[in-house]
C-alpha cells in the first residue's frame, strides 16, 4: 500500500511513518524539513522512504502529493504550543 505520511518529523507522524516502513508498506513522507527526517529516521529507514518538502498549506502540493497514493495519514499540528493535535487518515 502507498502512503502518505502528512506531518511526519513530528512525534505521531515519525511513529506512523516507522510501523509503515516495517510492514512493508511504500511510504512518503511530507515534510517543511528534510534534514529533521533524515536526523530522527537514520540512513536505513531513510532509503525506504520517499519524502516531499513543501507546504501543508498550499492547496497545489498537497493535491500533487496526494496523486497516485492508497492512503494518506495527517499528523501535523502544533501540540508542543499548547494546541491540540489531531491525526486522521483518509483512504483514497
Amino acid at each position: 500500500m502507498k502512503i502518505i505520511v502528512f506531518g511526519a518529523t513530528g512525534n505521531t507522524g515519525r511513529r506512523v511513518l516507522e510501523q509503515g516502513i516495517k510492514m512493508g508498506h511504500e511510504m512518503t513522507a511530507f515534510v517543511r524539513n528534510s534534514e529533521k527526517l533524515y536526523d530522527q529516521l537514520g540512513e536505513h529507514s531513510a532509503k525506504h522512504v520517499k519524502v516531499i518538502v513543501d507546504n501543508i498549506m498550499d492547496p497545489v502540493s498537497v493535491s500533487e502529493a496526494l496523486a497516485h497514493q492508497d492512503a494518506a495519514i495527517i499528523a501535523a499540528g502544533n501540540a508542543g504550543q499548547g494546541k491540540s493535535l489531531s491525526v486522521s487518515s483518509i483512504t483514497l
